[in-house]
Parts: C-alpha cells; sequence; structure tokens
C-alpha cells in the first residue's frame, strides 16, 4: 500500500474535524486566542494614553479614579482570558499525545499481523512513534493559532501603521526581512546537519542504552569491556559537542545581525515619530500606542515565521502517524472482506486441514520462503514439524494459525478455506505456544485465564492446573494464583523457572478449549529431561485434539503420528519416526544420528 501524502491543509481540516469530534471545547479556545492576542497589547496600551489625555485635558482625580479602576479591570479580564486560552490551546497537544498514543497502540493491536511486521509496517510504526516521541505530530494545533494570530495582527497593526507613515513600516519590513534570511541561513545550516547529529546520537543512544542494559552487564564485566564504552562514548559527544557549537555559533550571529536591525528599527520608529508629535499630528498619549504597535509588528513577523516552521513540521509528523493509520485501515484482512465462510464450530473438531500448493514470500524478500507445499493433517492427529534452522518451521506454522497469508495456494480446514473466514472466529480455535513468550504484569490467574477476575471459570482453572502439573507450583506460592508476574512492573513480582513458565503456558493453553494446538519450540531452552516431561504432559493434554508440534530435539517427536521433515521451503521427508529412521539416505536420520551421539556414553 503505497503511503498517503497529506498536504498541510489536508492535516489542518484533519485535526479540526478531529478536535471538533473529540473535545470541541479545544477548537472554540483555539479561535478565542486569536482576537485575544490581537487586541490584549493595544489595551494595555491605551492605559497611558487615556491617562496622560485626561491631564492634558485639565481632568483631576475624580475622572482618573473612575478610568483607571474600569480600563484596569477590562485589562484584567482580558489578561485572564488570555491565558486561559493560551493554556487551553497548549494543553490541546498534551491531550492529543496520549490520545493519539493509545490510538497508535490499538491500530498495532488491531493492524493484521502480517502487515505489521511487514517492511512497511515497521518502519510506519517507528516513524509515528517517534513523531509522537518528540510531539510535534500534535503541536498543529498551536501553530495554527498562532500564525493565524499573527497574521490578522500583521494586517491590522501594518495598516494602521502605514497610514501614520509609510516609511515606519518600509524600515520595518526591511528589518523582518532581514531577520527571515538571517533565520533562514541557519536553519539551512542545521538542516544540513541534521542527518550526522541523527545518525551520531543515535550511536550515542545505542552506547548508553548498552551500558545500562543489565542484560549486558555480565559481559561487559568480563569481557572488559568498560573502557571500549568510555572511549566510544566520548568520541560520540565530542562529535555532538561539534556540531551543537557550530550551530551555536550561527545562532549567535543571526542575533547579532538581527539586534543591530531593531536597534536601527526602533531607533528610525523614534525619530519619525517625535517628529510627528512635535509636528503636531500625533498627540503624546498616541505616540505611545503607536510605539507599541511598532514593537507588536516585529513579533508578529517573528511569531509568522516561527508558526509556519511548526506547522510545516508538525503537519510532516501527522503524516506520518496517518500513514500508519491509514496502514491499519488497509482492508487487506481476510475478516474485511465481504463474504466470510462460518468456521467450523468447535463441536465439529477435530477437522482435518489441508495445504494445498501452499507458497510464500515475505513482502521485503523476492526470494521465496515456503515452495509449493501440500499436506493433510488428519482430523485427531499429532504432527512434528522438523527441520534445519531457516527451513520454514515457523513460517508454515504462522501461515496455519491464520497470521500470514499464503502468496498462492490454499489452507483449508474442514474443506472451507481459512482465507475466507473470519479471522477472529478462526484464532479462537487455536491454542499456539510460540518461542518467544511475553506474560503480563498481572496475576498468575490473569496469565492463565487472560480474564478479568472474577469471569473464570474456577472449576475449569483447576482442571487445567492440575493437568498441566502447574498446580504443585502454585501451592508453594504465598500469594497462589494471585502472585504477580513481570517485576519490571511488580516489585514483588515472581520469577518463573524455565519449567514452571512451560506448565503455565501449558494451562494457558488448556484454559482456551481450543480444538487445534501448536507447540512451536518453547522448550530449546530447557535441558533434554525438563523437555521430555513436558512433551509427555502435552501428549497427554492433546487427546481428541488435533496436534502440531516443533522441535529441534526429535526424540520429542517419537510420539507424534506422523513427521514432516523440511528443508529449504519444501516437504523432502514425511512419516512415522520409525520409517524415517529406517531410511539411512534421508536428512531426518542425519539429524537423528547427529543428536544422539550426544546421548551416547562410552565406558572407560
Amino acid at each position: 500500500m503505497k503511503k498517503q501524502d497529506y498536504s498541510i491543509w489536508q492535516n489542518v481540516i484533519f485535526v479540526i474535524k478531529d478536535f471538533w469530534g473529540w473535545q470541541k471545547i479545544l477548537v472554540i479556545m483555539g479561535i478565542l486566542r486569536i482576537p485575544l492576542m490581537i487586541f490584549l497589547p493595544l489595551l494595555i496600551a491605551l492605559i497611558p494614553k487615556v491617562i496622560i489625555e485626561i491631564l492634558e485635558a485639565g481632568g483631576g482625580a475624580p475622572q482618573l479614579l473612575v478610568a483607571i479602576p474600569g480600563m484596569t479591570v477590562i485589562a484584567a479580564g482580558l489578561y485572564v482570558a488570555d491565558r486561559v486560552t493560551k493554556l487551553w490551546v497548549e494543553d490541546s497537544s498534551k491531550r492529543a499525545h496520549y490520545r493519539y498514543l493509545i490510538r497508535v497502540n490499538e491500530t498495532t493491536i488491531d493492524m493484521d499481523y502480517e502487515l505489521l511486521f511487514s517492511a512497511e509496517g515497521k518502519v510506519l510504526r517507528a516513524k509515528a512513534l517517534k513523531m509522537l516521541d518528540n510531539q510535534m505530530a500534535t503541536y498543529l494545533e498551536q501553530a495554527l493559532v498562532l500564525l493565524l494570530g499573527s497574521g490578522l495582527g500583521l494586517i491590522v497593526y501594518g495598516s494602521a501603521l502605514a497610514l501614520l507613515s509609510p516609511w515606519i513600516l518600509v524600515v520595518l519590513c526591511i528589518s523582518c526581512v532581514v531577520t527571515f534570511y538571517m533565520n533562514l541561513w541557519v536553519n539551512r545550516y542545521i538542516e544540513s546537519r541534521r542527518r550526522a547529529q541523527a545518525e551520531n546520537r543515535r550511536r550515542l543512544d545505542y552506547v548508553v542504552f548498552k551500558a545500562m542494559d543489565l542484560a549486558a552487564a555480565k559481559d561487559i564485566r568480563l569481557y572488559s569491556l568498560r573502557s571500549w564504552f568510555v572511549e566510544f562514548g566520548r568520541m560520540l559527544l565530542q562529535k555532538e559537542n561539534r556540531i551543537v557549537s557550530q550551530i551555536a555559533l550561527r545562532r549567535w550571529c543571526s542575533m547579532a545581525v538581527a539586534a543591530l536591525f531593531i536597534l536601527l528599527r526602533d531607533g528610525v520608529a523614534y525619530v519619525i515619530l517625535i517628529g510627528q508629535v512635535l509636528a503636531g499630528h500625533v498627540a503624546v498619549g498616541d505616540f505611545l500606542v503607536y510605539f507599541t504597535m511598532i514593537a507588536t509588528f516585529a513579533e508578529w513577523v517573528a511569531l509568522i515565521l516561527e508558526a509556519w516552521s511548526y506547522l510545516k513540521l508538525s503537519s510532516s509528523c501527522l503524516s506520518d502517524l496517518r500513514g500508519f493509520w491509514d496502514l491499519g485501515a488497509s482492508k487487506t484482512t481476510p475478516k474485511a472482506r465481504a463474504q466470510l465462510q462460518p468456521v467450523p464450530e468447535k463441536e465439529q473438531w477435530p477437522c482435518e486441514i489441508e495445504l494445498r500448493q501452499v507458497r510464500y514470500t515475505y513482502p521485503e524478500s523476492t526470494r521465496e520462503t515456503l515452495h509449493g507445499i501440500d499436506l493433510t493433517i488428519k482430523a485427531g492427529e499429532k504432527l512434528a514439524i522438523v527441520g534445519l534452522n531457516g527451513a520454514g518451521k515457523t513460517t508454515l506454522i504462522k501461515l496455519l494459525c491464520g497470521l500470514f497469508h499464503p502468496t498462492e495456494g490454499q489452507i483449508l480446514v474442514g474443506g472451507v478455506d481459512i482465507a475466507q473466514m473470519d479471522a477472529e472466529a478462526y484464532f479462537d480455535l487455536i491454542s499456539v505456544i510460540f518461542q518467544d513468550v511475553h506474560l503480563l504484569p498481572m496475576s498468575i490467574r490473569t496469565n492463565i485465564t487472560m480474564q478479568e477476575k472474577g469471569k473464570e471459570d474456577e472449576k475449569r482453572l483447576e482442571q487445567c492446573l492440575r493437568q498441566s502439573g502447574f498446580g504443585s507450583s502454585i501451592q508453594k506460592l504465598p500469594a497462589g494464583l494471585e502472585t504477580m508476574m513481570v517485576k519490571n512492573v511488580n516489585e514483588n513480582a515472581y520469577e518463573l523457572s524455565g519449567g514452571e513458565l512451560q506448565k503455565l503456558l501449558l494451562a494457558r493453553a488448556l484454559y482456551k478449549k481450543a480444538p487445534l494446538m501448536v507447540l512451536d519450540e518453547p522448550t530449546a531452552a530447557l535441558d533434554p529431561l525438563a523437555e521430555a516431561e513436558v512433551y509427555r504432559k502435552f501428549n497427554q493434554i492433546t487427546q481428541n485434539k488435533t496436534a502440531v508440534y516443533i522441535s529441534h530435539r526429535l526424540s520429542s517427536c517419537r510420539f507424534c503420528d506422523d513427521i514432516v521433515v523440511l528443508h529449504q521451503g519444501r516437504v523432502v521427508q514425511q512419516g512415522s519416526h520409525d520409517a524415517l529412521v529406517s531410511q539411512k539416505e534421508g536428512l531426518y536420520f542425519k539429524l537423528w544420528q547427529a543428536q544422539a551421539q550426544y546421548y551416547v556414553h562410552e565406558e572407560n
């Protein structure tokens, strides 16, 4: 799917519609902020003008006691309104940040698995998260309000000053143009160094992260890597300092030139205004108002440049966010199709599963991973899939689970193509224990049932604990099933051993009561005896279910009804353990012999 390129105008419309549908008050406060930005400085400048005019007219204390408090109250009220609207507008970016972060998380969870892990999905998600980290994606409303307020202020103040003296406007414009080009000179240099700075910071962040990573602490000490981290980090920091210093020097030059022209601008403005006062064309009170307008006019120009820069950057960041959302909303998942076939009811299981000429090529690859797989898994059969690393075993399992979709061919369950089934309904029929396990930072009870406390089936939970063998481990824990997991989140969490973790996962798979169970080599880190125990229990609990196993240790597959040997994405052998071992020239026999020699102990 090609990423949609959104213009600034399209993103502005998107944000206004989004905020209006989410919290109308944010849009209303943004609109109110614009006239307050323009007229509050003038109102504050009018107070001394009124005082001077009252004194020039011979007015006394009574007039001043009426005028000053009245105007002060009005100015104070407008100032409070200005602060309130400003805080609301600034707060809108913080509110939007967390809202958009939740939306990115929801998109990640809901997106088709294959699309999420494609090169495009990974890149767009990384960009979206990066844009949220710097919060520029949610700055668009603030930038828009600043741009509109300063733009309208520039028109109002510029018109008034032009009527007073065109020369003042000319001087102001020259000063603003010089300031603009000095800022442009600095920004272009910053942009030219951005890539080098980003690359250096990426490497520096890596060094800092690895130095702080507890998982790397053993290697750092045992292999004396401290000096490498210190020296490499110092070198990267020096390079960062050089880049920052070069940028700072150009900014200082830009600010010095801008200050010089501001001094020139104010000097010319003073000369012209004082001349107008001496000539009687401008009253003394109006002098203060006009000079406030001159100073504020220059601020409007600076704000326009700043706001436009932020608007472009924020729009670009928002485009990255919307690109990820668009990818998540693209209709590529099976459940998005108009005509869906019903999945076989659990009562109809076990069902026969058939793979017909299944081919698969990863989206970012030109090399086919699976080549025309033809395979039938009989109802209630226990099937083992074995092969060398990179043979395509895990890819085949992800296709079978409906996480990936065949590039060519079909996967039929009960005679129905799973591509025509509702994905969520199909997932409900499968229990999988993958190699990489992720526990929730919640209780053991929740990690097994995947349900809120009070909604689980206690009898089923007890049965699963007993069948998996995890019940004996639970009894040793003071908090039992309420024991919390994941120490990074819960300080008093319990850390499971490898064997206990596998038993928990078996209990979880059992609790789901899925008719198809898959074990994708989760015991690789266990010793042979512990693995044999896990497979023994798995063999017991998969009675009357269709079961698929992946294991590097061929001895664990002996109880299977059928074994499929994958090699370079093709089925090269299939049969029972005894039949495959008898084929002396086959890959299975070679793998069996290679592993068996480590368990043969010769007598001395």
